[in-house]
């Protein structure tokens, strides 16, 4: 799966419920992970205690997780909250005996050993994505600096597909957006690096970014995974 076609299966995704559901499937399937899961208690009709929810863990450890109120205490999710970027499972406090013993029956029941938060958006409507594995760490360590950075993108993408769906976006011009600003954010959605884009240009990465600003801008979207995602739904990527 490349990371357009990622792009263009969530963009017409419900998030809540079965698209949302089937998307969440496909990602743990193509990066052989145990579990992924976006959260967020940003948005309207939604809260802490009932947070919006795409996941593939199983009913049975959620059930579990909300009956011994785990949530308080899990550190994936209250590092997660006031981090600015990914954490690593294994650098998580777990000096509290019920934090090492959630941790250990959450393996048990299928939720990985291994894993990463990625916190995404801001303080005024902000989500999270935990992405779980049974790899070994060596195994784990691998598979981070390989994979670290599609994760990254893809966490903004869904978190902002979520902003799309529950809070609205407002409107954009197509014909604002220039032959060269479609280009490189077409380039942008296969995952191509600014570097690389200037090298196919012939210009130099200031002017790439320049491009690329532009049509954030011109989308009216919140940072470049936004404007990618807004320029696949507008059919400016295909």
């Amino acid at each position: 799966m490349e990371m357009f076609d990622v792009l263009k299966i969530l963009v017409e995704s419900d998030l809540d419920g079965p698209q949302g559901n089937q998307f969440i499937q496909s990602l743990k399937n193509h990066y052989g992970l145990a579990n992924i899961t976006y959260v967020s208690a940003s948005f309207p009709g939604y809260s802490l205690l009932d947070p919006l929810l795409v996941t593939t863990l199983s009913p049975a450890w959620l059930d579990h997780y909300r009956k011994e109120e785990y949530f308080p205490i899990d550190p994936v999710v209250n590092a997660g909250a006031y981090s600015l970027h990914a954490l690593d499972w294994r650098t998580l406090p777990k000096r509290n005996k019920k934090v090492r013993g959630m941790f250990e029956e959450a393996e048990s029941a299928g939720v990985g050993r291994n894993g990463l938060a990625i916190p995404v958006g801001d303080f005024s409507a902000g989500g999270l994505l935990s992405v779980s594995s049974y790899e070994t760490d060596t195994a784990w360590s691998q598979w981070c600096c390989e994979y670290l950075k599609e994760i990254v993108m893809i966490a903004l993408c869904i978190h902002q597909r979520a902003c799309d769906l529950y809070i609205g976006e407002p409107p954009f011009d197509l014909n604002s957006i220039t032959k060269r600003e479609r280009e490189v954010i077409a380039w942008s959605a296969e995952g191509k690096t600014v570097a690389e884009m200037a090298a196919v240009l012939g210009k130099s990465p200031e002017t790439v970014r320049s491009h690329l600003e532009s049509a954030r801008i011109k989308l009216r979207a919140r940072n470049r995974p936004h404007a990618v995602a807004k320029a696949v739904r507008a059919g400016l990527v295909r």
